[in-house]
């Protein structure tokens, strides 16, 4: 009499829940933003305003960029300069794709 091969069946780990956002890692530069108020410009987005920015770092657009991908989807990042001098003017406006990811952001930064 023959036995038939058992099957041997692996059932995937389960998930631990995780949260719907990682912590963000913060740059290493000397740079301090707060994230202060969120407005729906559409029904789809959010923008959020920085302020208090450190308009001596270089490439302040790219690291409000780096910083706030973290956070959720970005769309844009707008860092106003001055018309008659060139420079930054010390806040920034970041649209998010979607609102939860702008109150999160707000909520880490300004919290």
């Amino acid at each position: 009499e023959r036995s038939s091969p058992q099957k041997i069946m692996s059932t995937p780990p389960l998930f631990v829940s995780q949260p719907a956002y990682p912590d963000p890692v913060l740059p290493d530069l000397d740079f301090t933003a707060s994230a202060q108020r969120v407005t729906s410009g559409s029904a789809a987005g959010a923008t959020i305003f920085v302020g208090n920015l450190d308009v001596g770092i270089e490439s302040v657009e790219a690291v409000v960029k780096e910083l706030f991908v973290q956070m959720g989807p970005v769309s844009a990042v707008s860092v106003p300069k001055d018309k008659t001098t060139g420079r930054y003017r010390g806040f920034a406006f970041v649209d998010f794709a979607d609102p939860p990811s702008a109150q999160y952001a707000v909520a880490v930064l300004h919290g």
